[in-house]
């Protein structure tokens, strides 16, 4: 962890804590906006990083090289 307490991240946010994240931060059990977690970021001087990775460790690149060939041999 990055030793940010979540008293000094809710300050930043201008919200009061509430338990491990500051109030207002989830709307739902479980979820949380992409500006929600944005704002949390910056407030702790980091930067939100979206990405879609394949379940098989492999590469996006491997992934469509793989379907390519798939195609070609029937």
């Amino acid at each position: 962890m990055l030793g940010v307490p979540v008293a000094e991240v809710a300050r930043e946010l201008g919200v009061k804590p509430l338990g491990d994240l500051p109030a207002g931060a989830e709307r739902r059990a479980g979820t949380i906006s992409l500006r929600a977690m944005t704002r949390v970021a910056n407030a702790m001087n980091c930067k939100v990083v979206y990405a879609v990775i394949p379940h098989d460790g492999k590469t996006l690149e491997e992934m469509a090289d793989r379907r390519k060939w798939s195609k070609l041999l029937g």
